[in-house]
């Protein structure tokens, strides 16, 4: 298990990149909430309005109002696995992979590198995002 994060609805959501699957604490117990759309490892978790974002592939989200809801596919192909992610507004998501990599993505697929150091070794992973 990897990333936990309280949902818009209060809901305690826990991703699972090895099983690529979405959890969710209910009643005092872990249970599958949504299995990986195409088997794509979940990790970062974020939330913006009533969405639940997730890190994959892809930036997706998840309305966890609605179980079985349609996961939609917020900002395309960021051609590395998500580790950290954070909703910034306006489409706008910063996210990170754990092998040195952190970009700024937006729904139209538009995309900037703010760092990357693959090469030096030098890691980024999980990072938070937080309202005072």
């Amino acid at each position: 298990m990897n990333d936990v994060n309280v949902g818009p609805d209060g809901g305690i959501y826990i991703t699972d990149s090895g099983k690529n699957r979405l959890y969710k604490l209910q009643d005092g117990k872990i249970v599958i909430w949504h299995d990986s759309p195409n088997g794509v490892a979940l990790n970062g978790t974020a939330v913006e309005g009533n969405m639940l974002i997730l890190g994959s592939i892809h930036v997706i989200g998840i309305d966890p109002a609605k179980k079985n809801a349609e996961v939609k596919i917020l900002a395309p192909d960021v051609n590395f696995g998500i580790d950290g992610i954070a909703a910034v507004g306006n489409g706008w998501y910063i996210v990170s992979s754990w092998r040195g990599e952190i970009k700024m993505v937006h729904s139209s697929g538009t995309q900037h590198v703010l760092l990357k150091y693959p090469d030096k070794e030098i890691n980024t992973a999980d990072f938070n995002q937080s309202k005072i």
